[in-house]
């Protein structure tokens, strides 16, 4: 088993057992401060367990909008680097469109990490 899959159960886990535990605290009469750490810790480990588990889905959405970002700083002359220059040039060659630029980086990361 890889050591990804291990730590994102683990924290599922962790997660599923902090809710169970602080769904039963309910009948206290200061019930929120008791429970309170419990819900922290099941949404923290939760967002990274979810986070861990799916990156390559969460890579597929945010790097072809850090291009986008990038070909539009560019545009504006707030960030002139190599690399926003080189995206200024790619969303040129997709006429102009921000979606179509889009689609194209993530038809590339399809394509490399398949």
């Amino acid at each position: 088993m890889k050591l990804k899959k291990l730590i994102s159960y683990i924290l599922y886990a962790v997660s599923t057992t902090s809710i169970v535990l602080a769904s039963g605290i309910h009948q206290v009469k200061d019930w929120w401060d008791i429970a309170r750490p419990f819900f922290a810790v099941w949404f923290i480990c939760l967002i990274v367990a979810l986070t861990i588990s799916h990156i390559e889905t969460i890579r597929r959405y945010t790097y072809p909008t850090l291009v986008c970002v990038c070909a539009w700083a560019f545009k504006h002359k707030i960030l002139m680097t190599k690399f926003t220059r080189n995206t200024y040039r790619l969303y040129k060659y997709k006429n102009r469109s921000y979606s179509d630029l889009f689609d194209y980086v993530q038809d590339l990361f399809d394509i490399i990490y398949e």
